[in-house]
């Protein structure tokens, strides 16, 4: 008797299994349609709403992921249109959120430590100046600069990589400093 209470409920797991294999196919059919009949109307809302095509495409595909993650307990197909643009508008909510966060971060930042552009100019002339001064050196000297602030050496590295005692690598580079910094007034 074991053997056949056992015996009609393999069957009926496996119609069971394909009865849900079907109704999901049937639904990923389903949403697939409706995928295909709101693309465009939610991809325009939302662009409407960023003005970024890019935007709009990253919350579009945000909105029909989680359209179809919660697909299964959506109860009435007919109400699918509002359904889905209560998810889009809140993908919209929470792009805005997540940007009036990095906004209020990069005026923070702008605010209390960014030069102004006349700084960043003037900063670039500079370089290019001692970058142009640098290069009119004779090669020695533009040798100690590259291995004391290119390679970062110690001047006991730089006098035994040139063959020098670390005082007069010292004194050279001092006064090499000390000449392009007067250069530079």
């Amino acid at each position: 008797m074991n053997k056949q209470e056992r015996a009609p409920a393999l069957p009926l797991t496996l119609s069971l299994k394909a009865r849900n294999e079907k109704s999901s196919l049937a639904a990923q059919e389903d949403f697939s349609n409706l995928y295909q009949t709101y693309v465009n109307p939610v991809f325009r809302y939302l662009y409407s709403r960023v003005n970024s095509a890019e935007d709009a495409e990253d919350l579009t595909s945000l909105t029909f992921l989680q359209a179809y993650r919660s697909f299964s307990t959506l109860r009435d197909q007919s109400r699918f249109a509002p359904w889905l643009f209560i998810i889009a508008r809140n993908k919209l909510n929470d792009f805005y959120r997540q940007r009036e966060n990095n906004t209020t971060l990069n005026s923070e930042i702008t605010a209390g430590s960014m030069p102004e552009l006349s700084e960043v100019f003037e900063l670039d002339e500079r370089i290019k100046q001692l970058r142009t001064q640098i290069f009119a050196l004779p090669e020695e000297e533009q040798e100690l600069i590259r291995l004391r602030y290119l390679g970062e050496l110690t001047y006991r590295e730089i006098a035994v990589t040139l063959g020098k005692t670390e005082q007069s690598v010292k004194k050279s580079i001092y006064r090499l400093l000390a000449r392009l910094k007067s250069q530079m007034e």
